[in-house]
Parts: C-alpha cells; sequence; structure tokens
C-alpha cells in the first residue's frame, strides 16, 4: 500500500521484492466527501485490518479492505490550520493510539475519544522525521530527528532519549527507521545507512565506500518486504538490501595512548612529561603530585583504511562506574581528580 502527495490511496498487489517494470495499480478516492481533498502523506494499518491516514490537511483517513471504502474524517492536529502538512510519521499502537509525527513534535490522538494531545514539550528541540513502534517492547517508540538523533521515547513514562554522533551515530538526521529480525534497527541519514542495536547500543554504519550508491538519503522514501529485504531511497534511486546477507567487519583496531596532558599544560622539552609522551605506550604507571590533578589523554584506533569510521570509549577506573562513549572524539579529560589510583581504559571500535 502506498500514499502519494499529488492524489489518494494506491494498491501495488503482490509486491514481494524489487523488480524491473512497470507496477500494476488501484486507486481510491473518498466515499463521504464530493470536495477534491489533498493527498495522504503516512499511512499504517491497525489490528482491525483498516489502513490508516492523515492528509494534507492533518485529517484522518482510514480505508476499510472488505468493503474497498477510503472514508475522510476530522483534523486530528489542531495547531495546524494554515502550516502545510508536513506528517512524516503514524504509528497506531495495540491500545488503538494514533502517535503522529510531524512539525508540530509529537502527537498523541485517541481515537475513542477523538482527544489529541501535543507532546512537543517532552522533546524539547526536536524536530521527528519518522516513527516506529519497538517490536519487542511496546511501551517504546523510535523516532528519527533532523539534528537531534535516533530518540528513544517511552509512551508510559512520556521521557526521551537521545542517541546521537556521541554514541557512535555516523549522522545526527534520520530519515528512516526500520527494525530487522535480529533486533537491529536500520536507519537512513545524511551520511549512509547503519543499523543500532537498542540492547548493546552496538553501530555499523554503510557508506559509498561500502558500495552504496549515495551517502544522502531522504524521508519518507523507505519500505520493509514480506522477506525482510529493505529498501531505502536516496538522492539517486532506492539502495536495496536484505540485513541477512550482510557480514559486519568484526576487526577491532588496537587503541594506542598518543598523549597525556597535566593541568591543561604542554610538557616542556627535556621534562620527565615530555619523555613520558615518547614512551607512552610502553610505560604501565605514572606518578603525579596532588597538584597535578587535571589531566587529559589522547588515544587513536590503529586503522588507516577507513579512519573515519571509527568510534571510541574510554573509563577511568576509580571515577567511572562504567564505559563513557565518545563517538568520534578520541580526548578524555578529568579535572579535580581526588589522591588515589586510577586505570586509565581506551578502546576502539570499527563501526
Amino acid at each position: 500500500w502506498m500514499s502519494r502527495a499529488s492524489d489518494s490511496l494506491t494498491a501495488f498487489p503482490n509486491i514481494c521484492s524489487v523488480k524491473d517494470g512497470v507496477l500494476t495499480n488501484r486507486k481510491w478516492t473518498y466515499t463521504n466527501s464530493k470536495v477534491a481533498e489533498p493527498g495522504i502523506n503516512s499511512i499504517a494499518s491497525s489490528a482491525s485490518g483498516k489502513i490508516w491516514g492523515i492528509n494534507h490537511n492533518y485529517c484522518l483517513v482510514s480505508f476499510d479492505i472488505k468493503n474497498q471504502k477510503l472514508t475522510l474524517s476530522k483534523p486530528v492536529i489542531n495547531e495546524a490550520s494554515n502550516i502545510v502538512n508536513q506528517v512524516n510519521g503514524l504509528v497506531i499502537d495495540e491500545e488503538h493510539i494514533f502517535w503522529i509525527s510531524s512539525p508540530f513534535g509529537l502527537t498523541k490522538y485517541n481515537n475513542h475519544t477523538g482527544k489529541s494531545i501535543n507532546l512537543k514539550s517532552s522533546l524539547p528541540g526536536a524536530h521527528p522525521l519518522t516513527l516506529r513502534q519497538d517490536p519487542a517492547r511496546k511501551e517504546i517508540l523510535w523516532i528519527g530527528s533532523n539534528a537531534s538523533g535516533l530518540i528513544m521515547f517511552n509512551k508510559a513514562t512520556l521521557k526521551a532519549t537521545h542517541y546521537t554522533t556521541r554514541d557512535g551515530l555516523p549522522n545526527n538526521t534520520i530519515y528512516g527507521i526500520i527494525p530487522d529480525n535480529q533486533g537491529n534497527l536500520w536507519c537512513s541519514s545524511n551520511k549512509g545507512i547503519f543499523s543500532f542495536h537498542p540492547v548493546t547500543k552496538t553501530v555499523r554504519s554503510y557508506t559509498t565506500r561500502d558500495g552504496l550508491p549515495v551517502d544522502e538519503f531522504n524521508r519518507s522514501y523507505f519500505m520493509e518486504m514480506p522477506d525482510g529485504t529493505i529498501a531505502f531511497g536516496g538522492t539517486n534511486g532506492y539502495t536495496v538490501f536484505n540485513p541477512k546477507d550482510l557480514s559486519g567487519d568484526n576487526y577491532a583496531p588496537q587503541t594506542a595512548l598518543t598523549s597525556i596532558r597535566v593541568n591543561n599544560t604542554q610538557p616542556a622539552p627535556g621534562s620527565a612529561l615530555a619523555l613520558l609522551d615518547n614512551q607512552i605506550n610502553n610505560i604501565t604507571r605514572i606518578e603525579l603530585r596532588y597538584d597535578q590533578n587535571f589531566l587529559s589523554f589522547e588515544f587513536a584506533g590503529l586503522e588507516f583504511n577507513v579512519p573515519e569510521k571509527l568510534r571510541y570509549r574510554y573509563r577511568l577506573k576509580g571515577i567511572d562506574k562504567s564505559w563513557v562513549l565518545s563517538g568520534t572524539d578520541n580526548r578524555a579529560t578529568y579535572t579535580s581528580i581526588p589522591p588515589g589510583e586510577y586505570t586509565f581504559l581506551a578502546n576502539t571500535a570499527n563501526t
């Protein structure tokens, strides 16, 4: 099923794979409106078997597959009376609550009561571009945003958790989200396609250097097929793949310390700290005075083929309770460290 901005609902039967050629189709128009209505931006199916959508006037549209009737209802986003429609995400959950993403943020619409609630305050500064229900956790929505990263939104608590380039994502603009059968979320962005595992937080990214035709993708242009094949639309056509056919790069680059700075100063030539920098990876222990408690570490992954895909994490045992995911940032800074013994660790991942 496909919605188009220029007209209404269109069916393309028996699409199980992408093939060259002309698609046969059939279009429906509204049965309860004589007025020419604009096209439909987003569609979703419900447990009842109906297909629902939001048109350019922010009106709810329903299609009964059994009776073959397309019905127009009232607007579900009241703030939108004079704004061009940019609804780009629609999810219908088990309780028949409609979750809608638009320039007004996230809207919760109860189809039983007819009431809409705008949840923009729960996503401050975020402009949602797409929505997806978490297949394993009914309380979780995944939101792709414009420049605010991948957002995990809890429908029960209305709390949002942002994952960005600091967490290893290649880009903070997310156009499409599709889950696979291995628990990954596949996302299209302005810097290629990437997979994100919600439990392990593992990211694997793919760009033109890995064989993609383009790195820049577009919102609303993505779909999944019954066999698990995924298609993402970009600036030069569609990229089509099946996640089960992809093998990740399991090579873990070695990590080398490249510099230690004490109290934010460059060590004087010939000093002990200057000599330390020259032999840094051969030294396992250093002792500092109590007032030398402002430390900066720099480190690098020893990967020279695609260094821009390296992601880092670090931890100062005794200070950090868990690993700090720093994305592409290969520096760690600590201030006012109390006297004691500490161990610094750094790892590199090739995404």
